[in-house]
């Protein structure tokens, strides 16, 4: 059986006053974070997890101390949400699909990322040095493109892609240790190098930011824990 398209937009309000409705006949106590005992499973990609999961356990540490939390990755996190897998997902935005709710997070920009000693290390990267590098690129769905591709193609201009990975910190590791180039977020970048022997450089074209957003279902968006959750994920956010 499908829902129609009436049901599909009654389903958040129903869900929200179901959930009301019993928590006023079960006499469930109001949502203490310093005392509460639960699990909270958000997705997110490998980028997403390195910045915010140690500020954000740091933060649980001190406000919510019996609170756990468990990451997953996957494909499609917008499907985990729709069959309630997952509690929150870390995305790009700023567009997310009408069924759910989002939150901006923070902004990011994109930088290139060499070995220390690196050729290119030394001097200012020009384009064409640029495309006859060989670059690993990270795609966590495993398609090829991406926005650095898109923008080279407008200068009609393309480079060579030696290696496409699923994740972000394998870049690192493969960079430090080769002569390959990696174009990646900023934010993500800069605490690599705190790691790893790299260097980091301006790309030789102008690249757009991204949004990091917050999505979760609307079925969630009258739940005292979610929305506790969401306010916390935001404000560890604010301090990336």
């Amino acid at each position: 059986m499908t829902l129609t398209p009436r049901a599909v937009a009654l389903y958040p309000a129903v869900e929200r006053g179901l959930s009301q409705l019993r928590s006023t006949i079960t006499g469930e106590p109001p949502f203490d974070p310093r005392t509460a005992r639960r699990v909270f499973t958000v997705g997110a990609v490998d980028y997403g997890q390195s910045l915010l999961l140690p500020p954000f356990l740091a933060f649980l540490e001190r406000k919510a101390p019996r609170i756990d939390v468990a990451v997953v990755n996957a494909p499609d996190l917008f499907e985990l949400l729709e069959g309630g897998r997952i509690d929150l997902a870390i995305v790009v935005g700023p567009t997310v699909p009408s069924t759910f709710r989002s939150q901006e997070l923070f902004t990011d920009g994109f930088v290139c990322m060499v070995r220390r000693g690196h050729p290119e290390g030394r001097r200012k990267l020009t384009l064409a040095r640029y495309i006859e590098l060989r670059h690993v690129v990270v795609a966590p769905t495993g398609a090829p493109g991406s926005v650095v591709d898109t923008e080279l193609a407008k200068r009609g201009k393309q480079r060579r892609v030696a290696l496409r990975v699923p994740d972000f910190l394998v870049a690192p590791l493969v960079v430090s240790n080769s002569d390959f180039i990696n174009t990646g977020p900023e934010r993500l970048a800069i605490l690599h190098a705190k790691h790893h022997p790299v260097r980091l450089l301006r790309p030789p074209i102008p690249l757009p930011r991204f949004t990091i957003c917050l999505a979760w279902h609307a079925r969630l968006d009258a739940d005292p824990a979610h929305a506790w959750l969401r306010n916390a994920v935001t404000r560890v956010a604010r301090g990336v």
